[in-house]
Formats: C-alpha cells, sequence, structure tokens
C-alpha cells in the first residue's frame, strides 16, 4: 500500500476475514481450530470463499494438521503444548556467547530482541527478568543515541554474562511448554479507575462490587493497572484458587502491558509482577481484553456511585459485548444476571 497506515489495515482486513468463520489472524498467518478433521474442512472451505469473494488470495494450501510449526513456533495440539521452532532456534547465532565478554553492543541488542519476542511466545513474562531487562537498560546508558557506537565492542560484566547464560541454556534446552491450564470455571469481570479512585465488578451470583482510593500513586495507566491486580484479588477471594478471570478494561495500553508481560514503566512492572506472581501462586488465568469506556460496568463506582452488592449489566450491553471483538479476536459469551 506504501503508506504509514498500510500494516494497520492489512492486519485490520485479515482480522475481519478471519472472524467470519471462527480463526484468527496474525500478520499474513490465518489460524482455524476446530473439534474434528471434518470441521476444520468446512472452515477452510468457508474461508477459502470469502477469500475469492473478497479478490484476495494465498499463497499455500489449508491443510488440517494437529501439529504444525508457525511464527517461529511449533504447536502439539494433541498435547496442548507449545515451544519455539527448532528451525528458529538453529538460526540463533550462539557463537558469540562462547567468545568471551567483549561483543559488539549491535550483536547484544539483537540478540536481546529475540529474547524478548522468545519471553513473548513463551509467555515468559519480560516483567520477572529484571536482570534481563538491566542488562539491556545498562548497555543502552553506555551508548546512548551515539549510534556509531553499536559496532564497537563492549565488556559485559560477569552478573550481565550469568543473566544472558541462562537464556542461552532455556533457548538450547527448547522444552515443551503448556500455556493454557484447566480452569474449573470462568467469571466475568470489570475494572476501572479514575483520578482518585479504582472499582472493579464481578458477574458473581447477584454481582459483587469493590471500590477504594489510591495513595500515593502516580498516573492513569499505573491507577488502571492496580485496578486490575484489586479485581484479580477480589475474584480469588471470592472464588477461590484454579478459576479463569475474563476481565475487561477500558485502557488499551493495560491490555498490552499484560498481553507483554513488560511495561516501561518501573511501578507497572512491579504490579505486572504482583499480577502474575498473584496467578501463579493460586493457579489462576487471566484473559484481559479492552472494552469502550461506555460498556464499562466499574465505570459509574470510579465517580461516586456507592457499591451495592447488585451489580446489573443493561442488556443493551450485554447485546453490544457480545458482538465486540477483542485484540486477540476473543468472543465470551455474557449472561444476564438480574433485571434492571
Amino acid at each position: 500500500m506504501g503508506w504509514s497506515w498500510a500494516p494497520a489495515i492489512a492486519q485490520r482486513i485479515a482480522t475481519v476475514l478471519a472472524h467470519q468463520v471462527q480463526g484468527f489472524a496474525w500478520v499474513d498467518n490465518f489460524f482455524f481450530g476446530a473439534e474434528t478433521e471434518e470441521a476444520c474442512w468446512a472452515k477452510a472451505r468457508a474461508f477459502r470463499a470469502l477469500i475469492e469473494k473478497a479478490r484476495l488470495e494465498v499463497k499455500e494450501d489449508l491443510v488440517p494438521t494437529q501439529r504444525l510449526k508457525a511464527l517461529g513456533m511449533e504447536f502439539d495440539l494433541t498435547e496442548g503444548s507449545v515451544r519455539m521452532d527448532p528451525a528458529w532456534v538453529k538460526t540463533l547465532d550462539l557463537s558469540w556467547f562462547e567468545r568471551g565478554p567483549r561483543i559488539t553492543a549491535r550483536t547484544v541488542f539483537g540478540w536481546l530482541g529475540r529474547i524478548a519476542w522468545r519471553c513473548f511466545a513463551m509467555k515468559r513474562r519480560l516483567c520477572a527478568r529484571q536482570g534481563l531487562m538491566d542488562v539491556a537498560r545498562r548497555l543502552a546508558g553506555r551508548i546512548g543515541v551515539r549510534y556509531e557506537l553499536w559496532d564497537n565492542c563492549v565488556e559485559l560484566s560477569l552478573k550481565e554474562i550469568g543473566e544472558l547464560e541462562r537464556e542461552v541454556l532455556e533457548i538450547r534446552a527448547n522444552n515443551w511448554f503448556r500455556p493454557v491450564r484447566p480452569c474449573r470455571e470462568w467469571i466475568v469481570g470489570w475494572s476501572d479507575a479514575s483520578d482518585d479512585m479504582w472499582a472493579v465488578a464481578l458477574e458473581v451470583g447477584p454481582g459483587v462490587v469493590k471500590a477504594g482510593f489510591f495513595h500515593h500513586l502516580e498516573g492513569i495507566f499505573s491507577k488502571e493497572l492496580l485496578a486490575v491486580v484489586r479485581a484479580v484479588e477480589l475474584a480469588i477471594e471470592v472464588r477461590g484458587s484454579g478459576i479463569g478471570i475474563d476481565m475487561m478494561v477500558d485502557n488499551m495500553g493495560v491490555v498490552l502491558a499484560i498481553l507483554k508481560g513488560h511495561c516501561r514503566l518501573f511501578v507497572g512492572n512491579v504490579l505486572l509482577s504482583k499480577l502474575f506472581k498473584l496467578l501463579e501462586g493460586h493457579g489462576a488465568t487471566l484473559r484481559v481484553r479492552w472494552v469502550p469506556t461506555h460498556l464499562q460496568a466499574a465505570d459509574p463506582y470510579t465517580r461516586g456511585l456507592h457499591p451495592s452488592n447488585t451489580l446489573v449489566v443493561p442488556q443493551s450491553t450485554i447485546d453490544e459485548l457480545a458482538n465486540l471483538r477483542g485484540p486477540l479476536g476473543t468472543l465470551i459469551p455474557f449472561v444476564r444476571k438480574s433485571e434492571e
């Protein structure tokens, strides 16, 4: 397309097409899931018809499989496991690691970028790898914006080498990982924040609402992220361990930070670490997606409305949410808990 918005438009077109057959798109890759091979073939034929109707082309034929390689990853659907594609691992040049502590900054940063992608793909949260992030931060501080120094050698400390060595060993092992844990039940929740208040709402029984005030916390991003932490704490308190939480948030920055497992703010990374430790400690699963403010059930409680024990979600909100697709194309069923 030749202009700055072309990637976003292309991704949006791919996403809309994939959603028509309950699939999803990642850049130029399309994925469809089904319980049987016949059902998968039916989706493939439906998608092919959509592509032809839109006068577009796909480079490869759609073939149902339970083991596939895509996006630099290998998926085993029979075991519910994933790992990095062995071919991707082989493309990583690890020889620089054996050459000693003096290597070019360009090599280190290029490799750190690959580590960041692997952490995202394998759900190894970057906020939990503070040592690795410190390596990148210290190197960036030494170089600054002097790009002519990128090809000069830098000397790594023993601590920095140790942090990188741990990543090298994990990448070489390339163990299988199960990203999805079974949940005994799923609940829907909303979290929101204003300048001085946070509020969460859970659709549990008649509904549960909780709100509070901020103390010594600056910035709406950090406040919205803290609200998510409070929502998860409340969900675990009400329903116990081993649950799944579908969390609705009206701050896209918070949604993306949780998906990435890292953000630019120190306070944000502290909150993310707390959130993920809370989930791991209680065997809980969090799915977060963006919703517009007018569909945010927790929003009124951050504007002075006194929390009650009854959460009423208008039918119009439920209907609109049912047709709304988040950044990952997740569709969540909403059940009306009470009458207006």
